[in-house]
């Protein structure tokens, strides 16, 4: 290596040199604090894109149909009604009838009890005092289990006092599905229990068509 080769190499290394002693040791801190940041939120995970959590609840709209392993559920309007002649109403003076008319469908291979299936799938909101009755949308008449693969037409019927349901008020209806489990002690039991919410179906109360 010749000497003016020499010189040119240790002038820039000098600089470079001079520059960091001219920075001084506060600011070559603050810049090692700061890469020492940077490769923190990188590694865990600051810089990856942001993921989007999917709601888990599935948003139908009346008359949609939502099924899962126990049981077809399909949540088709509310309606508030004064029928004095209704076979399932029992009304006072001062009252009405609201009704949620749904169609139901076990899909299990055993019947299934509509008071159960009521009690552990839907809920409403607000939620309306008392727990419904319910009877058979067609002709008004109770039911008690559904059979497996046969769809019913349900009505759950709620006698409250006039204005308490105005129409035009918006009813929320979740639906849960359930787990089916097995309990075994002397002989096997199996049910459905844990259930979570799956899907909800946002209705208008209407005032039945006379």
């Amino acid at each position: 290596m010749t000497l003016a080769r020499g010189k040119a190499i240790r002038r820039p290394v000098a600089r470079v040199i001079g520059l960091a002693r001219e920075l001084g040791r506060a600011t070559w801190i603050a810049i090692g604090v700061l890469v020492a940041a940077v490769v923190l939120v990188a590694a865990l995970g600051g810089f990856a894109p942001r993921q989007v959590v999917e709601d888990p609840i599935d948003h139908l709209a009346p008359g949609d149909r939502h099924d899962s392993a126990m049981l077809s559920t399909t949540v088709v309007g509310a309606t508030i009604s004064h029928a004095e002649d209704h076979p399932a109403f029992y009304l006072d003076d001062g009252e009405e009838a609201v009704l949620v008319d749904l169609v139901l469908e076990n899909r299990w291979d055993r019947p299934l009890s509509v008071s159960d299936v009521i009690a552990d799938v839907l809920a409403f909101d607000p939620a309306i005092d008392d727990d419904p009755r319910f009877a058979r949308t067609d002709s008004g008449l109770s039911i008690n289990d559904l059979q497996p693969g046969v769809p019913v037409a349900v009505s759950l019927i709620w006698e409250t006092e006039e204005g308490s349901v105005s129409p035009g008020d918006e009813l929320r209806v979740t639906i849960s599905d359930g787990e089916l489990q097995q309990f075994q002690v002397l002989d096997d039991d199996i049910y459905w229990d844990d259930f979570a919410p799956a899907a909800e179906v946002v209705l208008t109360v209407e005032k039945e068509q006379t």
